[in-house]
């Protein structure tokens, strides 16, 4: 009697060590994925832009790209994207974060600006007259607005 409960304490052991095993495969194929594991065909095209201080810079915290591209800051003129003032380096399709960009003009307190991906037309090159502002899924140009709150470093940031 006592070998059989053995036994069958055994088998429940191994069986709920497997359960986890497999549960934990599971997981790590089809619920923990990070943007740069999944197809950048499923990924849709995104701009995360955050208020930042002033200065010559303008830091990009991440951008998801269909195809090859570039993150184009301009000016906000009445609300809507105005003159362009800084260019990012061609980006590859995919993620791309932590991107710091230099612009052609100082920013400061006060000024609202516009974040824009357009792709490129397979030049390398960026013309706004052949490449196109990306789209979503809806048809809506990409594009994130975002304010200069001062100049000088925010809490969070280290100016080096």
């Amino acid at each position: 009697m006592k070998n059989k409960s053995t036994i069958i304490l055994i088998i429940i052991i191994l069986l709920v060590v497997g359960g986890f095993f497999v549960f934990n495969s599971f997981l790590k194929k089809n619920v923990l994925k990070t943007p740069t594991q999944v197809e950048v065909n499923q990924m849709n095209p995104s701009l995360v832009v955050p208020r930042q201080a002033g200065g010559t810079n303008v830091f990009v915290e991440n951008v998801v790209l269909e195809n090859d591209g570039y993150v184009v800051i301009r000016r906000d003129e009445n609300g809507k994207p105005g003159a362009i003032i800084g260019v990012s380096d061609l980006l590859p399709k995919g993620v791309a974060s932590n991107i710091l960009m230099d612009i052609n003009e100082e920013i400061v307190e006060g000024d609202s600006l516009f974040a824009m991906i357009y792709t490129d037309d397979g030049d390398k090159v960026f013309s706004p007259d052949t490449d196109i502002p990306a789209v979503d899924n809806d048809g809506n140009t990409i594009l994130v607005q975002f304010d200069i709150v001062g100049e000088g470093a925010l809490d969070n940031e280290v100016k080096l």
